[in-house]
Formats: structure tokens, C-alpha cells, sequence
């Protein structure tokens, strides 16, 4: 609110450096939430589910607002929205940890190589969206799309995502965790690929839409899987806090990191940098994954001991 009618650069960037620290710790609050959940994978998918009608109305509103009115009417946006969350999160913001235990004192050793498997993970693949997906107008306009083309099918795959997000909701678990990220992985690595032969196609225009809608039902349908795996690396859920961190952080990064593999105006070996960073990310959660297994059976074998013991004496 503070930022409705500033003009002042400096002011505005303060303010909202504020607003983004505010936001980041809302963000951890609000997902740590999710987490205390009954059915955390569900509530995940929900959330992006709620994240990508937001981002998708955002496009439509406020590109009908009149130029003039167009920062600030961002702003209204985001009121419009927030204010109502706090009130809901004030009444419904859930007051027990569902199924986790919150007097487990955490063994950090133990779960700092799943720790760090996740943070590598989240970070390399955020790195990639910001680095890659940054620049995909870019890559479009290189194709011969024109600027008009290339928005619209960037706002269709975000609408079209919605697929993802509810697939990731309605399934949840049930298909474990390391098919979703076998699945993802080749799909979203395919598609950077198909990217690169984009001019090759007989009609660059459909192909991009069918690429890009298809890569971003992907990308929405395995970020709560790796919201879950987060939270999933010690007992409390706490871990979950660093997901943000992890994801933001590269975020920001990517664009600038993108830039230094842009030669001459193409954008190829971008791509093929971006099919890299695809493969590490998801080898990275799947030896998260693996190490999740490892401990779990773990637990059940020292489990069966002490049952075993107890019988005896």
C-alpha cells in the first residue's frame, strides 16, 4: 500500500525491498503451514493450483488498466488478493502439525545429505527457469514469432498449467516419488530440445504452443513434489522453511546467469545449458529421494530390533 503514487526511484526500490522481505517470510509461514497439513500433498497442489489463478487473472486485469494507472494498479492486485488470505490464514491457519512431531529433536547430521540433495535440486531447477525461461521470448522472436505471438502463448501454457497443478493435487502420492521426477525430467528435457529445433518445424507457431503449454504443465505438476520431499527431510517439517531461500535466490540469479551463454543473439547453447541443469536437478532429488528410502528402512530395521529385544529379555 505504501507504494500506491511513489515516483521517487530510490523510495520505491526501498520500499519494495521491505515488501520482499515481508513476502519472503510470509511465503515460509504460509508453506510451513501447508506442511502442518493432514494431506500435505494434496494442500501443495492446491497451492499451486491458487498460484497460477493468480498469476493468469493477473495478466488479464491488468493489461486492461490504462497505461497510466498500470504500477499502481499491481499493487491493487495484490491487495485484492492478500488481504482476504490473511483474514482466512488469521481464522484457518492450522494450530496442530497434522501427523508430524514437533518435540523430536532433530538430528541435522543425519539429514544433511538429504538437505543438501533438495537445496541442489530446487536451486539448480529455479536456476534453469530463471536462466532459460527468462529469455524465452527471446528464443521465440529468434524462431520468427512476432511479440504478439509469443504472448499469447506464454499466457495460454500459464492458464494451461492449471493441468499440472491439479494433476499434482487430485494424485498427491500415489505415485510415490521417484516416477514423478523420472517423468518430469524427460518431458521438460524433451521440450528444451524441441526448443532448439523450433525454426525446423513446418508451423514454429504451433509447435511453440503445444512445447511451451506442455513444458509448463510439468513444471507445475512437480513443484509440490519437491515442496513434500522438503519437508520430508527431518521429522518436524522445519526443513521446509529453506525451499523459498533455495528457489528465490536462484530465481533472481538466472537471468544474469543466462546472459553469459547468449552468443551473438542465439540463444542455443542457452538451451542446451538448460538441459543440463534439467538432468542434475532431478538426479539430485532422486538421490534425495534414495536416501529418503535408505533411512526409512533404516528406522524399520531398528525398530524390528528393539522389538526383538524386548521379546527376548
Amino acid at each position: 500500500m505504501l507504494c500506491l503514487g511513489v515516483t521517487a526511484f530510490s523510495l520505491l526500490m526501498v520500499l519494495r525491498f521491505v515488501a520482499g522481505l515481508i513476502a519472503g517470510v510470509g511465503y515460509t509461514i504460509g508453506l510451513a503451514g501447508v506442511m502442518d497439513t493432514s494431506r500435505p500433498d494434496r494442500n501443495a497442489g492446491l497451492l499451486l493450483v491458487v498460484q497460477v489463478v493468480f498469476s493468469a487473472l493477473g495478466l488479464y486485469v491488468i493489461d486492461a488498466v490504462p497505461v497510466a494507472w498500470r504500477l499502481d494498479s499491481v499493487y491493487f492486485y495484490l491487495m485484492a488478493w492478500t488481504l482476504p488470505c490473511v483474514v482466512l490464514a488469521w481464522r484457518h491457519y492450522p494450530e496442530e502439525p497434522g501427523e508430524r512431531v514437533q518435540s523430536v529433536s532433530v538430528d541435522w547430521r543425519r539429514a544433511a545429505g538429504r538437505g543438501a540433495a533438495v537445496i541442489a535440486g530446487a536451486g539448480i531447477y529455479f536456476l534453469m527457469i530463471g536462466a532459460v525461461w527468462g529469455y524465452l521470448e527471446g528464443i521465440a522472436r529468434e524462431a520468427g514469432l512476432s511479440l504478439l505471438q509469443t504472448g499469447q502463448a506464454l499466457s495460454l501454457g500459464l492458464v494451461v498449467s492449471l493441468i499440472g497443478a491439479g494433476a499434482a493435487a487430485y494424485l498427491g502420492l500415489r505415485l510415490g516419488r521417484v516416477w514423478p521426477l523420472i517423468a518430469s525430467c524427460v518431458v521438460q528435457t524433451v521440450s528444451l530440445y524441441l526448443v532448439t529445433r523450433l525454426r525446423g518445424f513446418s508451423d514454429p507457431l504451433l509447435a511453440f504452443y503445444v512445447i511451451n503449454a506442455v513444458f509448463q504443465i510439468m513444471w507445475s505438476y512437480i513443484i509440490p513434489y519437491f515442496m513434500v520431499m522438503f519437508a520430508e527431510v527431518e521429522p518436524s517439517g522445519r526443513f521446509v522453511s529453506m525451499y523459498g531461500m533455495a528457489t528465490h535466490l536462484t530465481l533472481a540469479i538466472g537471468p544474469y546467469a543466462g546472459a553469459f551463454f547468449i552468443a551473438n543473439g542465439h540463444y542455443g547453447r542457452l538451451l542446451w545449458v538448460g538441459m543440463g541443469l534439467v538432468l542434475i536437478c532431478y538426479a539430485a532429488f532422486l538421490i534425495a529421494a534414495w536416501l529418503g528410502h535408505k533411512q526409512m528402512g533404516g528406522a524399520r530395521r531398528g525398530e524390528a530390533a528393539d522389538v526383538t529385544g524386548r521379546a527376548v529379555s
